[in-house]
């Protein structure tokens, strides 16, 4: 959550508009997953969180399917290999 919150205030802060951006978290956890998408519900009104998708999976799976264009990637590493 808070890596994805981070994101939509740096989109906010830039003042680009809900069209300009996708953002799509990645979280191999299980309960992380649950979290996400508990607060992805709570957040309904705001724009920007209809346009987060949360995968559960890892990184370096979707890494290696994704297809398209990545303006910037954001990743809490830690040690989970």
């Amino acid at each position: 959550g808070p890596l994805v919150t981070a994101s939509i205030l740096a989109i906010k802060e830039a003042d680009m508009t809900d069209e300009d951006i996708k953002i799509i978290a990645v979280e191999k956890n299980p309960n992380a997953f649950i979290t996400l998408n508990d607060k992805k519900k709570m957040e309904k009104d705001c724009p920007l969180w209809s346009k987060v998708e949360i995968l559960n999976a890892d990184m370096r799976d979707v890494a290696a399917s994704f297809k398209g264009q990545v303006d910037i990637i954001v990743s809490e590493l830690l040690g989970s290999f």
